[in-house]
């Protein structure tokens, strides 16, 4: 998709582009065993696929710029085998998602892909709270995300505006493409803490417009983590219980012998003395 977004400026540029959307959603999800899977949808609408797929052929032809300006005024409307073959052409020259699972993703006006990979266990993808925020930009490269303070799990992502991916996003937004950008985290049990532009019903799932947001944030806490180290902590009591118990009838049988041994030490000088005289 990166390379779709060096030809959508171009396009932008010498085509009037008004209503065209991009989308590109990027999420987290957490389940109750605490795996974790990141997930991007990668996606045009079929005005701005129409308008690429309309470039690319007048470029081939060696057009005029009097014939893009033509193209401007009366877009070509292409059917839906076209728009997929521009598509998957498109992303067969995408680098980024080899690592993932590729599945076709389709949505109202929209026609793009959905990538997926496992990411692991929670304590893989979680490191030391001193590691600080992540950069938008290097989101979807990482594969540690979360930070640990004891039983609470921080998500810390910085949006630079200024260069990278959401400034060229600003940009085309200018050239009046509607840049639909978001993040969304999925979790087991509700976050202690967040700052979502959006909350699910149920309150699990937390979604970002990156559009409108200077960071993402979100805390929650690791239960099963908690619940181990709980587990084991009474493991621990139980068997330091269990020791205790087991050394009480020791030390009262060494007692009791102790006082045997006395008991005979008395009786045989008492004896000797009875002996002597």
């Amino acid at each position: 998709m990166k390379r779709n977004v060096l030809l959508i400026l171009l396009i932008a540029s010498m085509m009037i582009l008004t209503g065209c959307a991009v989308k590109m959603d990027v999420g987290l999800v957490v389940d109750k065993d605490r795996n974790v899977t990141m997930s991007i949808i990668s996606a045009m609408d079929n005005e701005l696929i129409d308008a690429s797929i309309s470039m690319q052929e007048q470029s081939a032809e060696g057009a005029t710029e009097t014939q893009e300006g033509d193209a401007a005024q009366e877009p070509k409307v292409y059917t839906d085998e076209e728009r997929w073959k521009y598509v998957e052409e498109s992303a067969q020259e995408d680098e980024d998602y080899k690592e993932y699972q590729k599945e076709r993703y389709e949505e109202g006006e929209f026609k793009g892909y959905k990538y997926t990979r496992s990411l692991g266990n929670l304590d893989e993808v979680t490191e030391e709270a001193t590691a600080g925020s992540i950069p938008y930009d290097e989101l979807t490269e990482r594969n540690k995300f979360f930070t640990r303070d004891g039983k609470v799990l921080s998500l810390h992502i910085d949006m630079d505006r200024e260069e990278g991916d959401l400034a060229e996003a600003d940009s085309y937004k200018e050239q009046g493409i509607d840049m639909l950008i978001n993040f969304s985290i999925t979790l087991p049990k509700k976050a202690i803490s967040h700052n979502a532009t959006q909350v699910s019903e149920d309150e699990l799932t937390y979604t970002w417009n990156l559009m409108e947001v200077t960071s993402v944030e979100l805390s929650f806490e690791d239960e099963a983590k908690a619940t181990t180290k709980t587990a084991s902590s009474s493991t621990t009591t139980q068997k330091a219980e269990k020791e205790k118990n087991s050394i009480m009838p020791m030390i009262l049988i060494i007692a009791l012998v102790a006082v045997a041994v006395v008991a005979i030490i008395i009786i045989i000088r008492g004896n000797k003395d009875n002996g002597a005289q």
